[in-house]
């Protein structure tokens, strides 16, 4: 998730000192569980596959920081590459896990992180673009392909954007000029991305589709620059770009055609995903000074999610079936962690009274992963919140209307 940082300001502030929520969801059908720590004061969740395992990060018992993966109801610490950090950020449904680690020849102030793929118990390094150079991962797709970025050294910022596979490390080019990253991948091997077309090093300023060995720039809405948040699996990618009148729109881009989805009233709107229906989420200043709100847009209509209370709220993720997740102010100032489903937003509630929540992702099932504070200054755990109706091994799941791609919140054996 990418959050302006004027647009949302106080979302932002709050974040730096927590993460925020409620004491009982406000949606009967769902419950929130602590899904723990390693061993340390904190937690986070990051991503959620459709089998319902969770994966993140954690501090131990040490005082390190290490990726997990949650499973069947226990939290496992998956190692690092040899140093003291690592965090997962995506898991696919065969249970493969990708994420950013030190390695052993971290020397400090200097750190060499490399991406990871762990699989079948083993964390692999991805490596990087030279023996002393660094990487990190950003996406995987069911295939098992890997795209994020790598660059020579720690210091150099010139990056490449990358595609790891079955082994390979693939330079995925640039526009002309001499940075690029990755942001997504989709099951067709698509990638989504951001590179430059200046020879400026810190420059990277255009949206990128990378399909079959050749990328394309995505061009922009008339102004100077785009930047792509995600890809599904019809090749759609969204993202921002800046207009003519030097304002920025959320934008859509699919087999050559951009559009521009216009905003709620402001000047700033941005789009943060999409699925597989074309539906669209993203955040968007209102005609109202200083108050944002997430949006979903849908077959030419942008809709205003609201809030749950406050001033402002923001868009994280949605799954196939119109579920949005994120995370929002309420009439008291607190934030948060909000599901939105059949026009409405509902609470999903935290650990404790008084404390803090925050939504990451979700999966097709409508399960919801993220971080809550046990109390106001407490301990922040990471959470999952799912349909109180499951049972404990899943084996429970909500009907849907396949069709409409829409679930009608009744559980089925």
């Amino acid at each position: 998730m990418k959050i302006n940082p004027t647009l949302y300001r106080p979302l932002m502030l709050a974040f730096a000192a927590s993460t925020l929520g409620l004491s009982q969801p406000l949606f009967a059908d769902y419950r929130i569980i602590d899904l723990g720590t390693l061993g340390g004061a904190n937690a986070n969740a990051n991503a959620i596959n459709d089998r319902g395992q969770v994966v993140g990060s954690s501090q131990t018992s040490t005082d390190e920081s290490h990726a997990f993966l949650w499973k069947k109801g226990g939290m496992t610490d998956i190692g690092t590459l040899g140093g003291a950090y690592s965090d997962a950020v995506g898991i696919n449904n065969r249970g493969e896990v990708i994420g950013t680690s030190d390695t052993a020849t971290d020397i400090s102030p200097r750190r060499y992180p490399h991406a990871f793929l762990w699989k079948k118990g083993t964390m692999n390094d991805l490596g990087a673009v030279s023996e002393t150079g660094v990487s990190s991962a950003a996406a995987i797709n069911g295939r098992g392909q890997v795209v994020g970025s790598s660059s020579k050294s720690f210091i150099n910022e010139i990056t490449k954007a990358i595609l790891w596979d079955k082994g390979a490390i693939i330079d995925l080019g640039n526009l002309g000029g001499v940075s690029a990253y990755a942001t997504g991948i989709n099951e067709r091997g698509q990638v989504a991305g951001n590179g430059s077309n200046t020879n400026l090093e810190h420059s990277v300023n255009r949206a990128f589709l990378w399909d079959k060995g050749t990328m394309i720039d995505l061009g922009t809405l008339g102004g100077a620059d785009a930047n792509a948040n995600a890809i599904n699996d019809r090749g759609q990618v969204v993202g921002s770009s800046r207009t003519s009148e030097h304002e920025h729109h959320a934008f859509l881009w699919h087999n050559g055609n951009r559009r521009d989805l216009g905003t709620l009233g402001g000047d700033y709107s941005y789009a943060v995903d999409i699925n597989n229906h074309s539906q669209v989420i993203g955040n968007s200043e209102t005609a109202v000074p200083d108050e944002g709100h997430a949006f979903l847009w849908h077959k030419g209509e942008m809709t205003d999610l609201g809030t749950l209370g406050g001033c402002c709220s923001t868009a994280t993720a949605i799954n196939d079936r119109g579920q949005v997740i994120g995370v929002s102010t309420t009439s008291t100032g607190e934030e948060h962690a909000f599901l939105w489903k059949h026009g409405e937003m509902v609470d999903l509630g935290t650990l404790e009274v008084d404390s803090f929540s925050r939504a990451s992702a979700i999966n097709a099932l409508g399960q919801v992963v993220g971080s809550s504070r046990t109390s106001l200054f407490g301990e922040n755990h990471a959470v999952l919140w799912e349909n109180s109706c499951w049972k404990d091994n899943n084996s429970a799941r909500p009907l849907h209307d396949d069709k409409q791609g829409i679930g009608n919140g009744r559980c089925e054996d």
